[in-house]
Order: C-alpha cells, then structure tokens, then sequence
C-alpha cells in the first residue's frame, strides 16, 4: 500500500509542476516583443491568444480536474483492493494507574480471538481482544478487524467521518457505554455483556443513535471459563452452534440489529459467581445452551430451568443458601477507624440556582455548611490485585451495622487500590450526612476476598459520627 501512495502523490506533484511552468512560460511570453506578422515557428500575437486570467484559470481547473481524477482512481483502487487508510489511534482511558482502579495492561498479555466474526452487511469484520492488567483484571475490547487490530471506523459519527480506520489501544478501557464495547472483570470471573444498537463504527455514540437502523447491531460476547466447550443461540430462524475459545471460553456474536432499533443503544450484561455450580453461567438469549466438560464428561446449561437431558449438576435451594451464608457472615475484627470532619461552604452550590431564583444547597447542607470525611484505618489484610479489596459503607445509626457485608442497605463504595498490610488505608466522602435522617451515621469498613476458602466477607470495624 505505501508504494501505491508513494506513486500517487508523485504523480499529483508532478502534475502541478507541470501546469505552474506552462502558466510561468506563458506570463514570460506575453511579456516578450513579438512581430506584427506572424512568423513561422513562431507564437501568434497576443489578440490572437485568450488572455492571460483565462489561461490561469484554465490551468487551475486542469490541475483540479486531474487531482480530482487521481483521487478517484485511487478510492477505486483502495475499494478493489480492500485497503483502508489508518488514522490516529483511539487515545487510552485517562487516569490509569498501575496499583489503583483497573490498573494498567500488562505488556505482552494481550490477544486478538483467533477466529473473527463477519459483518451481516460486509466490509470489516469483528474481532475481539483480551487484556490482561496489573490488577488482575481480564478486559474484552470489542471492534472492526483491520490488518491485525481491533478499532473503530470514522463513520456514523465517529471521528468526524473521516472515513479511516482508528486502531483500539490496550489502554482503551473505560467501562461501557462511555465509547467503546470493553469490559473488564477479576481474572477468573465469567461473565456475559451484550450491545444492542451499535452502529456500524464500532463507537457508542454517547447519546441517542448513530447512522441507520438497518446498520446497527447487535454484539453479544463474554467469557465462560475454561470448562465450557461450545455454544448455541438462535439467529433469526436459524440456530447455530459454534466452538468457544479454549481456557477462556470466550466468544462473540455479532447480528443485524433487527426491524424493532430502539430509540438508545442499550447495554448489559450477567456475571456468575464463583462460589455457584463452580462459575457456570446459564445461558441468556440469546444464547439457548452453553455446552461445558465437567469433570471429564459433557453436560449443558440452559436457563433457569434445567436443561432436558445431559445437564449439569445443580445445587438445590436450600443447599445453595446455606453455603453462601456461611461464606459471607462476617466476624467483627473491631480496627479502630478514625474519621474527620471537615466543614465545606457551599459558595459553588450559590452559582446554579433553582426556577424561582434561590440558590440550590447541598442535601446535607444546614446553615450552608455540609461535611466532608477523611477516613483512616490499617489494613488488617494487604491487596494485592483485584480479586480483593476494601469497602466502605455508610448507614443509618439508628440501625443496626450491616452484617451480610454491607448488602443490607445504606450506600457504599469500594476501595479499588492495591495496599500493604498494616499500612494506611485512607478515604474520602463528600456530604456525608446528604441522605441520613438524625445527624448520625454509621461507617462500616469490610474486607472482601473473591477467593477466600473462608468467609468472602470480613467486617474490619465500625464507628459513628454524628453531625456537629
């Protein structure tokens, strides 16, 4: 491709050259004494020519109508032979860093599908790739194939239209649906994410739709661990059943977005747990089986229900609910947590008022003062990745502290940053009197460990506050 542009631009150069030194040797000649009888061999008189405006506009559109030719012969070259320009490439997620949040992509740790996936209307196909971070986080990222990268196309919006091919870098890892179709779960998770409504690019819009309905798509794509084997799901009217990638399981689906587009491009998605029927994932439209080797021996997962025949083996109820209640009762390790308080002014909340004229305060706001907490403990037990880490809850101290790691109510946040054992574990909370009633609140550290053989969940400490 780069002597076909190479030979291009030569020829576009030398035909401007051309047509300046023709308009150059005209303007020299018109300045030039000539005879009043034309001459043999000689160039006729100057009212016999077109004058000199003419001719430079004459040669301008020349020179436009060959570039615009060699252009066009070109785009028809690029379109028989499939190739594709490439422009800047997609810039990677801000804020990365290599101990907190989703970590950084580990260097050499990163492979494309070995099978794509055709477009239901042609071009590019897709491909998926799998990163692996400093975290221990395992991130899909999904797009167009072109020349042994995944990227998105500058169409439908995307990258002002310019019509290149934007390459995905391993650092592109920001959670759907803020651009791009990746996701990323601790190494071992398996999971299942699905786009409906993306366009042909391969970049959400950050809004509403891009492009045509009959253009838009729908991607389904996951990883289902290492025992699982193949899939089937329903195309159409069709059903198809296709290999999965082995150790990994991963797959990807992509199909026509269908008659019915809705009004926004939807996500979602499932994740199994570890500690369920060791991580399976039933299967969700749509998929209709998903084919595993337990064991040694093959068996199917459908839905809800049980498949008819060569299923999996299932826990019962009762079974299931009591395991996960052991696994996730936590013991009071009783950490002393510090907090303080620090007293903000709302000044900032002043410059956006409300309809009738009045400036909006914070929930927590009395007096135009709301709080903020600086929380500090020691870590009783050191995070290394992602598969462990800290939360921290916030309740009500009218009632009781949360004893199912605080899935009992209130409103938390996890602590996603790697950290030594016995070293200072900090955090900060804005307005933290915003949504409790009573000038009290409890906070509740835990610790949890994805793979923990005992309990999952730890209550480190807790203590409360109440407002000044």
């Amino acid at each position: 491709m780069s002597s076909f542009l190479d030979r291009l631009e030569m020829e576009l150069e030398a035909a401007v050259r051309r047509r300046a030194n023709e308009a150059r040797a005209a303007s020299v000649a018109d300045r030039a004494p000539h005879a009043s009888v034309a001459v043999r061999g000689r160039r006729p008189p100057a009212a016999d020519r077109p004058p000199r405006w003419w001719r430079a506009r004459h040669s301008a559109r020349v020179v436009v109508a060959v570039t615009a030719l060699l252009l066009a012969l070109a785009a028809a070259a690029l379109a028989a032979t499939g190739l594709l320009f490439t422009g800047a490439a997609v810039p990677p997620t801000p804020g990365l860093s290599k101990d907190v949040g989703l970590g950084l992509p580990e260097p050499g740790h990163a492979r494309l599908l070995a099978r794509s996936v055709p477009d239901p209307a042609g071009g590019l196909p897709w491909s998926m790739r799998i990163v692996r971070t400093t975290r221990g986080l395992v991130c899909l990222q999904v797009g167009r194939l072109h020349d042994g990268r995944v990227g998105v196309l500058g169409q439908d919006g995307a990258f002002h239209d310019d019509g290149l091919f934007h390459p995905l870098r391993m650092g592109t890892l920001e959670a759907m649906p803020h651009g791009y179709a990746t996701a990323c779960e601790p190494q071992g998770e398996t999971f299942t994410e699905e786009v409906v409504g993306m366009p042909q690019s391969g970049q959400l819009p950050r809004e509403g739709t891009i492009g045509r309905p009959s253009q838009e798509r729908r991607l389904y794509y996951g990883l289902l661990g290492p025992d699982a084997v193949s899939i089937a799901y329903r195309d159409g009217a069709a059903t198809k059943t296709v290999p999965v990638e082995p150790g990994t399981g991963a797959y990807l689906i992509v199909m026509p977005a269908g008659s019915r587009t809705p009004k926004a491009v939807t996500t979602g998605g499932a994740k199994a747990l570890r500690t369920r029927e060791e991580g399976r994932m039933r299967a969700e439209a749509p998929l209709l089986s998903i084919l595993y080797r337990v064991h040694g021996r093959l068996c199917v997962e459908a839905g809800v229900r049980p498949a008819a025949s060569k299923a999996c083996p299932r826990e019962s109820a009762s079974q299931l609910n009591h395991r996960l209640r052991v696994l996730e009762h936590p013991h009071d390790l009783h950490v002393p947590i510090h907090v303080t308080l620090h007293a903000m002014k709302n000044d900032w909340w002043r410059t956006v008022p409300t309809r009738d004229g009045h400036p909006i305060r914070p929930p927590g706001a009395i007096d135009g003062v709301y709080y903020e907490a600086s929380i500090e403990l020691k870590a009783p037990f050191a995070v290394q990745n992602a598969d462990s880490g800290y939360s921290v809850w916030l309740t009500s101290a009218r009632s009781s502290v949360a004893t199912d790691g605080g899935l009992g109510g209130g409103e938390g946040y996890e602590l996603e940053r790697d950290v030594r054992r016995g070293a200072p574990l900090r955090a900060q909370r804005e307005d933290v009197f915003a949504n409790f009633s009573g000038g009290a609140v409890t906070i509740s550290v835990y610790y949890y460990n994805l793979l923990g053989h005992g309990h999952r969940s730890t209550l480190v400490g807790s203590t409360t506050i109440r407002r000044p």
